[in-house]
């Protein structure tokens, strides 16, 4: 009876931490679904040749260009505004960025 006593919580325990560890499908706008792919996935390849070729289409164009970096310099803004601190993190990037030869 006393080892029924001390099983039946520990199953119980066990029951509830695995039940805890289980995560559900990633959505949509969730890391994991664009780590595994998600959306890309959902294409056909044709699509995803199209989509491919459009990208390289208008990545040099000069509006596309600026609202990227409007866009990145109004995250980091955000950011900073968020933490502070993360400015000498974010001047490292735009080093190593500019270092490479990248846009800054």
């Amino acid at each position: 009876m006393k080892t029924t006593a001390l099983i039946i919580p520990l199953v119980l325990a066990g029951s509830v931490f695995a039940f805890a560890q289980e995560s559900p499908s990633p959505t949509p706008s969730s890391p994991e679904w664009r780590a595994k792919g998600g959306a890309w996935k959902s294409l056909t390849p044709e699509e995803r040749e199209k989509l491919k070729a459009a990208h390289r289409a208008v990545k040099n164009d000069p509006n596309v260009l600026q609202a990227r970096k409007t866009f990145q310099e109004t995250q980091q803004a955000a950011m900073l505004k968020v933490d502070p601190t993360l400015a000498p993190v974010l001047e490292k990037l735009k080093a190593a960025k500019e270092q490479k030869g990248n846009r800054p």
